[in-house]
């Protein structure tokens, strides 16, 4: 018989949650910035791209912690990459 799912812990939501906070800096900056509309057209995606990773995360930490804790990772990455393409383009 299989164990009932339990779903994921209130403290990786929170660490979800502070992995996704970087997104406002990167939209305040594509506001901000003259960047081309390539630039622009990321930024505006970034968001979208955010939200389904971190929903993405908590969903699979109840069967697979190492793909959700990966999947954060991600998104600290993106951040950075995006906030950084961001500054230079000033």
């Amino acid at each position: 018989m299989t164990p009932p799912r339990r779903p994921a812990p209130w403290w990786f939501w929170v660490v979800v949650v502070l992995a996704a906070v970087p997104m406002f800096a990167a939209l305040g900056l594509t506001d901000m910035t003259g960047a081309d509309d390539t630039l622009r057209f990321l930024a505006r995606l970034y968001p979208v791209y955010i939200v389904l990773s971190g929903i993405c995360a908590g969903v699979t930490y109840r069967d697979r912690p190492l793909l959700a804790w990966i999947l954060v990772v991600l998104m600290l990455l993106s951040d950075a990459g995006i906030i950084s393409l961001l500054i230079l383009e000033q």
